[in-house]
């Protein structure tokens, strides 16, 4: 795995993103378990989702996936995307300008993988990745995930220190809340309708430093960075169903945010 990992990171760039599109665009035609998760959940979204639609959800999966490599091995996203976060870089000067450090949520969408090291051209930041099984791809994904100015902590007890010191030190953590939570570390919260085994990991984080919560999305080939404006928790949780509402808040938010009524216990 790690030979192909080098290999198909020598190929340049859009050839990658081509051949992903390709195999992403097959993938979602060809039936078979990636087939039908990705009907049936975009229908359940998107109930007037057409066929050219699914195409395209298919080809960005793929360009995703064929994007890992090449940022993986090189780590050269600050040089592919310099200009990644200038459209929104106001937005993060000021949350990171209040001292409690920032926490990004970036999911599994368009180039994911090349937010932390653009990030890290400039600012340290610490992201959390869910360890494989195997001790000798844990190390392998972790070397291959961390570097100057970015670190990575496992989603364990001890991970979870490492976010919290780097908040604390005033700087931002990365987090991917479309991970699954182990059992007794998620609640059940609706999503579009159904329940879905949440994290509550942010909510914790930031009940505790107070540390403003930020959006962030790359999308593929275009390396833009779309950022939502920083948010914090209000109290709308019901210990029966999990449920949590965001809201915008003003900002910069008060001191000692993480004791007001706006923050999840």
């Amino acid at each position: 795995m790690t030979f192909l990992y080098w290999l198909f990171s020598r190929l340049p760039l859009p050839v990658l993103q081509a051949l992903g599109g390709w195999l992403g665009a097959l993938a979602a035609k060809v039936p078979g378990r990636y087939h039908d998760r990705l009907i049936a959940n975009f229908r359940h979204a998107y109930p007037d989702v057409t066929p050219a639609m699914l195409k395209e959800a298919g080809r960005s999966a793929g360009r995703m996936v064929f994007e890992m490599p090449y940022f993986w091995v090189r780590k050269n996203g600050a040089q592919v995307a310099p200009h990644l976060f200038d459209a929104c870089r106001s937005i993060i000067e000021r949350a990171l300008a209040d001292g409690r450090g920032l926490i990004f949520l970036t999911p599994h969408l368009g180039c994911f993988e090349v937010l932390p090291q653009a990030y890290a051209h400039e600012h340290p930041v610490t992201s959390l990745f869910k360890p494989p099984r195997k001790e000798s791809l844990r190390t392998w994904i972790e070397n291959m995930r961390k570097g100057p100015n970015m670190h990575m902590a496992p989603a364990d007890p001890r991970g979870v220190r490492m976010l919290v010191r780097a908040l604390k030190r005033g700087e931002a953590v990365g987090i991917l809340p479309d991970q699954t939570p182990t059992g007794g570390e998620g609640v059940w919260a609706p999503f579009f309708g159904k329940p879905a085994y949440t994290m509550t990991l942010v909510h914790r984080l930031h009940r505790l430093t107070g540390a403003p919560v930020v959006a962030r999305q790359t999308r593929t080939r275009l390396f833009v960075a779309a950022v939502l404006p920083p948010v914090r928790f209000r109290r709308a949780f019901w210990r029966g169903a999990g449920r949590a509402a965001v809201s915008h808040s003003q900002w910069p938010p008060p001191r000692g945010a993480g004791q007001l009524e706006g923050v999840l216990s």
